[in-house]
C-alpha cells in the first residue's frame, strides 16, 4: 500500500504536467488559432472528426470537431512563420493556408478562419456556431405547424359555440 500511493501521486502529477504541455498558453504574440467548420456536401456538421495541421510534414496541432462540426486549434507560431505553409487535414479533404500574421504586432489576436463546407475550402469566417443554417427550416416548420393547430382550434371552438347557441335558442323556441 505505501508503494501504490506514491505511485499514483507521480502518475497523476505527470498526467497533469504533460496535459498542461499540450494545452500551453502561448504569449498572444505566439498564439495562432485555426479555427472554421467541417460540413458534409448537405451543410450538415461532421461532429467528432479529426482535424490535424503541419508544416513540413510535422503535426504542429490537432483536435476533433464538436457537434455542430467546428474545431478550435491553438498553434504555437512565430513572427518567422509568416508566409509558412500549413496543411489541414480532415475526413471532408486536406487543404494549404499560410501564416498570416503582422510581424512585430504583440497585441492582436491571430486568428485564420479555415472552413471545408461541401467539398470546398473557405478561407473566411462562417455565421454558423449555434444557428446551423438547416435549424431555420426546422424552426419555420415548427412555427407553421403551431399555427395551423392554432387556427384549427379557434374554428373548432366558433363551431361549437355556434351550435351551443343554436340549441339555446331551440329550446327557448320549445318552452
Amino acid at each position: 500500500m505505501k508503494f501504490v500511493m506514491p505511485l499514483s501521486l507521480v502518475l497523476t502529477v505527470g498526467a497533469f504536467v504533460l496535459s498542461g504541455l499540450a494545452l500551453a498558453t502561448h504569449e498572444i504574440d505566439h498564439r495562432y488559432d485555426v479555427m472554421g467548420y467541417v460540413l458534409d456536401e448537405k451543410q450538415m456538421p461532421l461532429s467528432d472528426t479529426d482535424v490535424s495541421i503541419l508544416m513540413n510534414n510535422q503535426v504542429l496541432g490537432f483536435g476533433k470537431t464538436d457537434a455542430d462540426g467546428f474545431y478550435s486549434i491553438r498553434l504555437h507560431l512565430h513572427d518567422s512563420d509568416y508566409g509558412k505553409k500549413l496543411q489541414i487535414k480532415t475526413a471532408a479533404g486536406v487543404a494549404d493556408i499560410r501564416a498570416t500574421l503582422t510581424p512585430g504586432d504583440k497585441t492582436t489576436r491571430r486568428v485564420h478562419y479555415a472552413n471545408f463546407s461541401g467539398g470546398q475550402f473557405l478561407e473566411k469566417k462562417l455565421p454558423r456556431k449555434g444557428s446551423p443554417v438547416w435549424g431555420y427550416g426546422i424552426v419555420i416548420v415548427v412555427i407553421g405547424t403551431a399555427a395551423v393547430m392554432i387556427e384549427r382550434h379557434t374554428k373548432r371552438r366558433k363551431r361549437r359555440l355556434l351550435n351551443r347557441e343554436k340549441k339555446q335558442k331551440k329550446n327557448k323556441r320549445r318552452r
